[in-house]
């Protein structure tokens, strides 16, 4: 249809200027023929340049749909392609604002039609003003007709130049008029004949481009859709992952420039999900190395990012801290995996860590886990890159509670022997004085009296000194068994305050509780000499005004009490931290040293812990208890 509708039309067009001629050839006389012959002529060329400004315009509309819906320079080099062949045109030609081309196409000929832009410069100026213009310019034989039509681009506004051929040249066809008129007597006998040959001839010239035209578009069809259709269900077959096609090139040189674009782009996805895969098995093999690795490993691992979210715990984490072996915790937070009475001590180790300059930072606590008490050595580290950026935090714990147990054996051995090494000192004053009073008894019995005195009065010192020892020994060892009561234990604590309060004016007591009565099951009296002696400690730690001040609060959905003791003395000496609770470890000159020992057994023996908090000033315990 295409082809035959401009063919039909110029068939028509030629026919009726072939009868118009003829006829007026012998209807007028010379002069008169030429000036209805002139004036066809110039109706024909506003015809065809109407032709030309109509191409122009369907190909600016084109154009312009092509740019809005995002199509690149390929799509619109292929768009005018298509018109070349679509209105039979010579070229067609795109031209910015400056009058730069900036895209073209022409026919397939052997010979290309040049522009002729010093001829159209003015009419280009129109059409940028929103007008449209068409020329015919002889080029040989051959008229070419200029239309042009403006066209919006993306950022810019253009002209649209199409251009075709008129074979013969209307020009000449008019200078070979003039020869005619001038044989006019001569060929006015031939007047149908000459009709019927002309029209003959433009008949088989139109069949003749019908019968070509559809021959020449089924088969450019043919290898164009084809190619394409091999194309698009290569691409659908690479989308379900069946990635072994290859499309065949087809009669189209361009379309073949796509057929090998696809064909590489295959190849390369087919490259890289081999690659792929081959990384894959490989890193799935060190993550099963680094599995088996961390699960024969005693000590817990436990690994998270920035957020954290695990992502990485081995099966001793889990065994130490009773998880279930059936829950995945990779993704979730690590609170999720702690009990609130210990994830504030965690969390207050892990801002330490990253306050610090350290990569690492380790700590002993005490934990209660499903009621049984565990003291863990932890050791968080920053978990670093290849490039030293930090990714995450490593945290590695082992369970040494049985260590400290057998290490707790050890220190009672150092007990015994300290014991002993304590018990010679008054021992040696005592056999010293001891000796001197029989020996001035034998010998002088005159100055025995003076001599009994003194050595008397060593003897009952060095023995009261040695019968404090004695006791404060048995007290700390053979304590009391715990007598449980469910009582209320802030009342508890107000008593061992009233015994400071009024004695120590200089210093404030401040309770601080959320709830107003808090019962557990303890046993009162040993409670109260934990109190007594951090009370005690705290007093002699401040040396004028200060406070001593006591927190009390319930965790883990009220089935533990979290108690905080503090006070702004002088702290605890950093040499002795580590060994604070240790039996005979003081800093005092007077002191036994086992004081916390005893403070410490009474917590543990009620299923409860006492750690040092860190702290600029004063010394901070935080004391856990169950409440059951």
């Amino acid at each position: 249809l295409v082809a035959i509708v401009p063919s039909a039309f110029l068939f028509w067009i030629a026919s009726g200027f072939i009868y118009s001629t003829v006829n007026n050839w012998f209807r007028f006389d010379f002069e008169k023929s030429m000036v209805q012959s002139t004036a066809i002529g110039q109706k024909y060329f506003e015809t065809v340049k109407k032709r030309a400004q109509l191409f122009s315009s369907n190909i600016a509309e084109k154009v312009e749909e092509t740019v809005k819906s995002g199509g690149g320079d390929v799509m619109v080099k292929k768009l005018l392609e298509g018109a070349i062949k679509e209105f039979g045109l010579v070229s067609v030609n795109i031209f910015n604002s400056t009058f730069q081309e900036i895209y073209g196409a022409n026919e397939q000929s052997s010979s290309r039609v040049p522009i002729k832009q010093h001829l159209i410069e003015e009419l280009f100026t129109h059409v940028i003003e929103g007008k449209q213009e068409g020329t015919v310019i002889q080029f040989g034989n051959s008229d070419i007709v200029y239309g042009m039509t403006q066209v919006k681009l993306d950022k810019d506004v253009g002209v649209i130049l199409a251009r075709f051929r008129i074979t013969p040249s209307i020009s000449n066809l008019t200078f070979d008029l003039n020869q005619s008129i001038n044989n006019f007597n001569q060929l006015k006998h031939y007047q149908d004949p000459l009709k019927f040959s002309y029209v003959a001839t433009f008949l088989l010239i139109f069949l003749f481009i019908i019968l070509s035209a559809i021959w020449f578009a089924m088969y450019i069809s043919r290898g164009i859709t084809g190619t394409i259709e091999n194309v698009l269900e290569g691409t659908k077959r690479i989308a379900v992952g069946d990635l072994d096609i290859k499309v065949e090139h087809g009669s189209d040189s361009e379309i073949n420039v796509v057929v090998d674009s696809f064909n590489d782009m295959a190849e390369n996805v087919r490259n890289f999900r081999k690659k792929s895969e081959d990384a894959n098995r490989e890193l799935e093999l060190k993550v099963q190395y680094i599995e088996t690795v961390l699960n024969n490993v005693k000590a817990g691992v436990i690994s998270f990012d920035y957020h954290g979210r695990l992502q990485t715990i081995n099966q001793s984490a889990k065994r130490i801290l009773h998880l279930s072996e059936s829950i995945n915790y990779l993704g979730k937070h690590y609170k999720n995996l702690m009990n609130k009475d210990y994830f504030t001590e965690i969390k207050s180790l892990l801002k330490d860590l990253l306050a610090s300059n350290e990569i690492s930072l380790g700590k002993e606590i005490d934990i209660i886990v499903d009621g049984k008490r565990l003291h863990l050595l932890l050791q968080f580290s920053f978990i670093l890159d290849l490039s030293g950026k930090t990714i995450g935090i490593l945290c590695v714990f082992e369970d040494i509670t049985e260590f400290l147990t057998n290490k707790e054996i050890a220190a009672w051995k150092d007990v015994a022997q300290s014991i002993a090494h304590e018990i010679k000192n008054p021992l040696m004053p005592i056999q010293l004085n001891t000796e001197r009073l029989r020996k001035k008894f034998v010998q002088d019995r005159e100055g025995f009296d003076k001599v009994f005195l003194d050595s008397s009065k060593i003897i009952v010192d060095e023995t009261d000194r040695l019968k404090r020892m004695v006791n404060e020994f048995r007290e700390f060892a053979r304590m009391a068994p715990i007598n449980r009561k469910n009582k209320d234990i802030i009342e508890t604590i107000m008593e061992v305050i009233k015994l400071y309060d009024e004695a120590h004016s200089e210093i404030l007591f401040k309770l601080n509780v959320e709830e107003s009565t808090l019962v557990c099951n303890y046993d009162p009296d040993q409670i109260k000499r934990v109190f007594i002696n951090l009370i005690k400690n705290s007093i002699e730690a401040i040396k004028e005004k200060g406070r001593i001040e006591i927190h009390l609060v319930k965790r883990n959905n009220g089935k533990n009490i979290e108690i905080i003791f503090q006070d702004n003395g002088e702290g605890i000496d950093k040499n002795i931290e580590n060994n604070l609770f240790k039996p005979y470890v003081t800093t005092k000159v007077k002191g036994t040293g086992l004081g916390l020992a005893i403070v410490q057994r009474i917590i543990h023996e009620h299923g409860g812990t006492i750690n040092l908090m860190k702290n600029d000033k004063g010394t901070h315990f935080k004391i856990n208890l169950p409440v059951e």
